[in-house]
């Protein structure tokens, strides 16, 4: 690793266990720092957090598409009609969509 990114924080990654399922609240990567892996391996930190969970879950913009079909290359799927959306400060709501990704042998 870079020495310079040893103490600079570039992304984050935000998980709870709600029983037997994951809430991936946040994954993000600064713009600056995106397709360089770094997504990937903040995913798979959350990949182990959940592996005895059956199902991890998440709530993304409708209007990201990057990041859509980043969880989609991850395994995630939409969740049919799971439009709604999501109030960011009083009164202020963006569209959000719902993914799931069901965990094997779980």
């Amino acid at each position: 690793m870079n020495e310079f990114l040893k103490n600079k924080i570039i992304g984050m990654a935000l998980a709870s266990l709600e029983e037997d399922k994951v809430k991936l609240i946040a994954l993000y990567v600064l713009p600056e720092y995106q397709r360089q892996g770094i997504g990937k391996m903040l995913m798979q930190k959350v990949l182990d957090f959940s592996k005895n969970s059956k199902q991890i879950r998440l709530e993304v913009a409708a209007y990201n598409q990057q990041a859509i079909n980043f969880y989609q290359k991850n395994g995630f799927k939409l969740i049919p009609e799971s439009e709604d959306q999501h109030e960011i400060i009083p009164n202020k709501f963006i569209p959000t969509v719902k993914m799931k990704k069901d965990q094997k042998n779980k």
